[in-house]
């Protein structure tokens, strides 16, 4: 979650901006959309990227939410702008996002005021559609209410190590060493990521020592136990 200290940067916004006109006028996925628009600040550091990608998912994933804050189904860039400065005012509380002449008619207490009316509707406040919301209810009762807010939260990056190459010990050292930090899960060979980062730039991955694979999937080989010459 971004800190209320944050500094916002115009060229960040827009990059943001151009990956959700992207990915919701011309309705392009949202994980090779990101990767486009990173290539094309190629000077841009480690958390700058980390801004660009983490506001684009947390966008998408409010979406229903920020759009009835808004008002309407946002368009255009005009209302791209204003979704994420409605998105960075409720995660920081910092108003100097409303500097920016894109977001100079927008008014701080006017979304915080739809927003405590919008967050009395379940649907919308974790952003599903109706039919997704009553099916949940349905099946899953009162365990449904805990079961979506978890649904909206960051899943963990986890990395797989590869036993034929390493140990995930020697691994976690591997990474550290490239500025990687990670902490083990589970039994076997998992390790998660600190912190979101880009794993595919090191040296490690490029040797084949870990692939990305989120825990559960890691799950699957052991329970199998399958054996050498097996397909």
């Amino acid at each position: 979650m971004l800190a209320a200290s944050f500094q916002v940067r115009p060229l960040l916004v827009r990059a943001v901006v151009q990956a959700l006109q992207a990915i919701f006028i011309e309705n392009r996925h949202a994980d090779r959309v990101i990767e486009y628009v990173l290539r094309q600040n190629p000077k841009a550091g480690s958390r700058d990227r980390a801004f660009v990608a983490e506001t684009t998912y947390e966008v998408v994933r409010y979406y229903r939410f920020y759009s009835a804050i808004l008002g309407q189904t946002p368009t255009s860039e005009e209302h791209f702008w204003q979704l994420i400065g409605i998105h960075l005012l409720l995660q920081t509380g910092n108003e100097e996002v409303f500097r920016l002449d894109e977001l100079r008619a927008l008014r701080p207490d006017t979304i915080r005021q739809r927003a405590t009316e919008w967050r009395q509707q379940r649907a919308y406040r974790e952003s599903v559609p109706d039919w997704l919301d009553a099916l949940g209810q349905q099946q899953l009762g009162e365990r449904w209410e805990e079961t979506l807010a978890w649904l909206n939260r960051p899943a963990d990056v986890v990395l797989r190590t590869n036993p034929l190459k390493t140990t995930r010990d020697a691994l976690q050292q591997r990474l550290q060493a490239e500025g990687i930090q990670t902490r083990p899960h589970g039994p076997a060979d998992a390790l998660v990521l600190s912190r979101r980062q880009n794993v595919f730039q090191t040296q490690a991955f490029r040797e084949g020592l870990f692939e990305v694979q989120d825990y559960s999937s890691q799950q699957v080989a052991p329970l199998l136990d399958p054996q050498p010459g097996m397909r």
